[in-house]
């Protein structure tokens, strides 16, 4: 499956390419990658059937070995898949570009070729073939395809919110979750935490983040790029709902346009797929909140959870076995308070004594793939 998913991206950067009228050089670049979207389908064939002695041929010694290898399942459009390996090869190895108007019906053909393989030996349909299905994170991958869907109508700038959102769930809810987890141990008593309902945007941290893009093989100068196309995302604190904020630089209609889609889709999906990993690098290294969340438990009659802002104003107040679920805080090993952050919180986080309360850890159902 991943190769038809990789000849899908192969086939729509020669749809772009391609797209560009009277441009002899992006139509030959467009037709390489016609090329190489065919070339991938056809092995995934050759595996799928498990063909004998697949492998190390040309795409037409490829094609002519499965065009008649089930008689009921022809691969059609044999003369234009001959004429656009021909093409290719006078591109590649003679540097002679085509003729974009006698050679403009190509894209089409080539999508009918791809459509007909797909449906004939795999049942599905590749117009509705998606990145987004090796993508793990439901929230990032139902972004994605809501993104694919508004560049195909021609939404761009509605394509772009979704691109953005999508990078928020993947790689920038974590920045404002270290962030909101910094303000909460660094109030004190005497400082309030932050707003409940203020809209909380990630605080990029040059150093930290950085090193963690860079760490996982996405190009920063990209994603600096993918930040100025899409606009700002964030999100409340107590009710999670997410926020999208244009700036007036760089989003305005001048921008929200196909290219610009294009190019923030190949550098989403590309980084979303480096970030949630894959390869095994010889250890696995987990955050605590990825698979536990702490259950509190009251130890006394009445244990009572205090605000950061007002020590002698109570939130909440806990009868003695009772739990509630969340994160427990340390500022500092020796303090006798601890600060808890959990939705039972009016709050959403409070100040409590450690000596009164029973921490255990809880493990989080592993989400569903």
């Amino acid at each position: 499956m991943n190769r038809v998913i990789l000849a899908k991206v192969l086939f729509k950067q020669g749809l772009s390419l391609c797209a560009k009228k009277n441009d002899q050089f992006k139509f030959s670049m467009g037709l390489i990658a016609f090329h190489d979207a065919v070339d991938q389908v056809l092995g995934a064939i050759a595996e799928e059937i498990h063909l004998p002695g697949a492998g190390g041929e040309s795409l037409i010694q490829l094609f002519g070995r499965l065009e008649s290898y089930d008689s009921k399942k022809p691969l059609l459009y044999g003369v234009e898949i001959g004429k656009l390996n021909t093409l290719r090869n006078n591109i590649k190895h003679k540097g002679i570009l085509p003729d974009v108007k006698s050679n403009a019906h190509l894209p089409f053909v080539i999508e009918q070729f791809l459509q007909d393989a797909c449906q004939k030996y795999f049942n599905i349909d590749f117009k509705k073939v998606s990145l987004a299905d090796l993508i793990k994170n439901e929230k990032v991958e139902k972004e994605v395809l809501k993104a694919e869907k508004e560049i195909e109508e021609g939404n761009y700038k509605k394509a772009l919110e979704h691109m953005g959102i999508a990078m928020f769930y993947a790689f920038e809810e974590k920045i404002v979750s270290r962030d909101r987890l910094k303000l909460f141990i660094e109030a004190g008593q005497h400082s309030p935490p932050s707003v409940q309902n203020e809209v909380n945007f990630p605080k990029f941290d040059y150093v930290v983040d950085s090193i963690e893009l860079i760490s996982k093989g996405i190009d920063i100068f990209f994603y600096f790029r993918f930040k100025n196309l899409t606009p700002k995302v964030g999100q409340k604190a107590s009710t999670k709902e997410i926020i999208v904020k244009w700036d007036r630089w760089y989003g305005h209609e001048g921008n929200w346009t196909e290219e610009n889609c294009l190019f923030c889709y190949d550098f989403l999906v590309d980084a979303v797929l480096k970030l949630q990993g894959g390869e095994y690098q010889g250890y696995h290294l987990i955050p605590y909140p990825e698979m536990f969340i702490d259950v509190i438990e009251a130890l006394e009659e009445e244990v009572s959870i205090f605000s950061t802002k007002e020590k002698d104003k109570v939130l909440l107040k806990l009868p003695k076995g009772e739990v509630i679920e969340g994160y427990v805080h340390e500022k500092d090993e020796e303090d006798e308070w601890v600060y808890v952050s959990s939705s039972s919180i009016p709050n959403g986080v409070g100040l409590v004594r450690k000596s009164q309360i029973k921490i255990t850890s809880k493990r989080i159902p592993a989400p569903h793939s």
